[in-house]
């Protein structure tokens, strides 16, 4: 996935782009939409990783995974 601050989120899977939406962060609860999913998560403090605490439609599955940032 790639954030970009004007608050766009794009996901991407095998290098090719997929689903595209907004993300809003408030303190350290990270809630993005991509197409009709939704996914509540917590920012770790140095703001490189998140993990997903919930979601809706497929974002459900996501509930317990952990994404960190790769340079």
């Amino acid at each position: 996935m790639k954030f970009t601050r004007d608050n766009k989120v794009t996901e991407y899977q095998d290098g090719k782009k997929g689903a595209t939406g907004t993300y809003k962060i408030d303190g350290k609860d990270l809630k993005f939409n991509l197409d009709s999913t939704t996914i509540n998560a917590k920012l770790a403090d140095d703001h490189k990783s998140f993990k997903v605490s919930s979601g809706s439609g497929s974002g459900a599955f996501a509930a317990g995974l952990t994404y960190t940032l790769e340079d």
